[in-house]
């Protein structure tokens, strides 16, 4: 049997940190839309006990420790399933880039198995792709662009805005999420709170109430923190802003950063401007 998905990247419009539990995780506020960008997975589930997964463009991804791998187990360790499952992604998402690439597998792997094989209810598949990972939640369901609190588990979708221009923009290096988190914290107990992010407690209206918040540096809690770990990425945004985006901004944790464009002629142009700082890639949000 063969099972195939699309697993779409994801931005972050806005991302405020609003506290820290006792267990170190961060609750957050963080408004989340999907890219047209995905990684294509395919599931060859046959009789036996194994589950494997196989990546053609990054081979070192061909582990058990895999996201979609470890979707896998979780969804038939709870249902007592007893399936041979390979997993084959066809890779598009950068690696590490906030883009939540291996999160999007896991959540298509979710629900490609909860699909093909019935059993469990809508509220433990979340619970379960809760505790994978924090993007899991909103990747697995189907509103495009939606609004997570907590740990992600708590979402509230929001209506579509329309289809609009991205270019991504990679420095060629992923950017560690715990490190991020860390020197926020840093800061943070240096710093007080920053309750300038406002935009994650609204329900935005139309692309200007997001592109005047982007517009003001502030959007995402971590970008001033990983900008000063990692200037590449301050420079890649800038250099988006001066090719003519109206907004631009790193997406979670980084590295990437994206740049939208309301003219799809000039967003082309500018990923061909802009190759020499890193990765670049055109797509569309999802409408």
């Amino acid at each position: 049997m063969k099972l195939e998905g699309k697993a779409h990247a994801k931005i972050n419009l806005s991302l405020r940190i609003t506290g820290v539990r006792p267990n170190g995780y961060h609750d957050l506020e963080t408004i989340m839309l999907k890219l047209d960008l995905a990684d294509r997975v395919q599931l060859e589930i046959s009789k036996g006990w194994k589950i494997t997964a196989e990546v053609p463009a990054r081979p070192e991804l061909n582990s058990s420790d895999n996201l979609a791998c470890r979707a896998a187990k979780m969804f038939c360790d709870e249902l007592g399933l007893e399936k041979k499952i390979h997993i084959v992604i066809d890779k598009k998402i950068p690696l590490g880039g906030g883009l939540g690439g291996g999160s999007s597998d896991a959540a298509v792997v979710f629900k490609l198995l909860h699909a093909e094989f019935p059993g469990m209810s809508e509220s433990r598949l979340k619970e379960l792709a809760t505790r994978l990972g924090a993007d899991i939640p909103f990747l697995l369901q189907d509103a495009p662009l939606a609004l997570a609190k907590g740990i992600g588990e708590e979402l509230f979708p929001l209506p579509n805005l329309p289809r609009r221009n991205v270019v991504l923009l990679n420095p060629g290096f992923p950017v560690s999420t715990p490190e991020a988190y860390a020197a926020y914290d840093r800061r943070l107990t240096n710093e007080g709170v920053n309750d300038n992010c406002v935009a994650a407690l609204q329900r935005p209206e139309n692309w200007s109430d997001l592109d005047r918040l982007i517009g003001t540096g502030k959007g995402n809690d971590l970008q001033i923190v990983v900008e000063e770990m990692f200037p590449e990425i301050a420079k890649a945004r800038q250099r988006l802003l001066e090719e003519g985006a109206q907004s631009a901004q790193m997406s979670g944790s980084g590295a990437t950063v994206f740049g939208l464009f309301d003219d799809r002629a000039l967003a082309e142009r500018v990923c061909e401007n802009v190759r020499e700082l890193g990765h670049a890639i055109f797509t569309t949000t999802i409408a």
